[in-house]
């Protein structure tokens, strides 16, 4: 498997039906790992530098160079349910906390956010595209 672009991020999900992979050409790349093929791309603005799975993997979230954070309903067709762009600073990574309760950002700014599940969702808008 290859690509035209760097990957920076790449991430299996936790019952081990997809692995995503994020990278310089602003494309998530969903695949199966039974077959191997591609489930679907997510296109962002800007270059993907971190992907993560929710615990449950009812969610995928990736956060780009331009700082937004997507998060896509991963039980339904991976279909974009918001994002959030409350800081410009790229996100380099973010994970889910094991219980699923908290999601932590880290920006290029040296800044670390972390926040409710529950609430951080309020954040979001759907996006009109």
């Amino acid at each position: 498997m290859s690509f035209s672009k760097s990957i920076h991020s790449l991430c299996f999900s936790n019952k081990n039906q997809y692995i995503v992979m994020g990278g310089d050409d602003s494309t998530a790349h969903i695949l199966s790992v039974q077959t191997w093929e591609k489930v679907t791309d997510i296109t962002a603005d800007s270059s993907i530098y971190t992907v993560a799975f929710s615990m449950m993997d009812e969610r995928l979230a990736f956060g780009t160079l331009d700082g937004v954070l997507t998060l896509l309903d991963a039980q339904n067709g991976f279909v974009i349910v918001g994002e959030m762009d409350t800081n410009t600073a790229p996100i380099l990574t973010l994970d889910w906390s094991s219980n699923g309760k908290y999601m932590a950002l880290g920006r290029n700014d040296a800044s670390v956010t972390i926040h409710d599940s529950q609430s951080v969702f309020g954040n979001f808008f759907v996006p009109q595209k």
